[in-house]
């Protein structure tokens, strides 16, 4: 795709914004990726294009952090082999999934996405860590099971993986949140990386989108811890609340608009 400098920025901020909020509360391919679809992208280049971006995100945190400890190593190696198996498999099923289908299915997750971040509103540093536990009992099989879950639903959806990943390593670790957001960086870096790799293979990115896309991925980070130290949650909550709610709003009007059920 050909991108004009206007359309190139609005790109570019989109992916900064989403990302800077997904840092900070989770969930920012509930914003990324209807934002894409109303500036003009097609629906599966879209999902595609978050998914990847958001791998490089999770890359540039592990770059930067220094908790690569044996339990985060361990977990990422149970998990891998089946991570990458399905978000391979996921991404082969995006593929042939028709595009507007996938436009209803990015309104319908990113809508029940908004009412569960909204709902659920805390700073990822603010949420309080966990007892220190022993794992479950079979973690390892665990483990195993749900990387293939994980594994696929980022190669097809991958909006909110990365809330979805904490909570699952959290139910099957059940380490100190610190440790268990390393633990779902290094996850969703395999999952999502390997989703990426698919896609380029599948013929569904445009390497002209994605160079605009990654950089804001790698900024968001070091953005979000500065803004989520100065602005108070309550404004930051108020600010993803009102653009994201709009977002979907306008989207879903012109879905509506699109099928004869909305006049123009």
């Amino acid at each position: 795709m050909d991108f004009s400098l206007i359309h190139s920025a609005l790109v570019f901020f989109v992916v900064l914004f989403g990302e800077i909020f997904g840092c900070i509360f989770g969930g920012g391919g509930f914003f990324i990726q209807p934002a894409l679809l109303v500036a003009g992208i097609p629906a599966k280049m879209a999902v595609a294009s978050d998914i990847a971006a958001a791998g490089f995100a999770s890359l540039g945190f592990l770059l930067m952090t220094r908790n690569h400890s044996r339990q985060i190593r361990q977990t990422a190696f149970y998990m891998a082999p089946t991570l990458i198996l399905g978000a391979f498999t996921g991404g082969h099923i995006l593929k042939t999934i028709p595009e507007h289908l996938v436009e209803f299915l990015v309104l319908i997750i990113c809508a029940s996405g908004f009412i569960y971040v909204i709902t659920h509103f805390r700073k990822k540093r603010d949420i309080p860590a966990a007892t220190e536990r022993t794992p479950v009992t079979l973690w390892k099989m665990a483990l195993v099971a749900a990387g293939m879950l994980l594994g696929f639903y980022d190669g097809v959806s991958g909006a909110g993986g990365g809330i979805i990943t904490i909570a699952t390593l959290s139910m099957i670790m059940r380490k100190d949140m610190k440790t268990t957001i390393s633990m779902a960086n290094f996850v969703s870096a395999t999952s999502l990386l390997t989703a990426g790799l698919t896609f380029l293979y599948l013929g569904l990115l445009d390497l002209k989108l994605l160079a605009l896309m990654v950089p804001a991925a790698f900024l968001a980070g070091s953005f979000a811890a500065r803004i989520s130290d100065v602005l108070p949650e309550r404004l930051l909550r108020g600010v993803y609340a009102v653009v994201l709610a709009a977002l979907l709003l306008y989207l879903a009007g012109g879905m509506l608009q699109d099928y004869g059920l909305l006049p123009l």
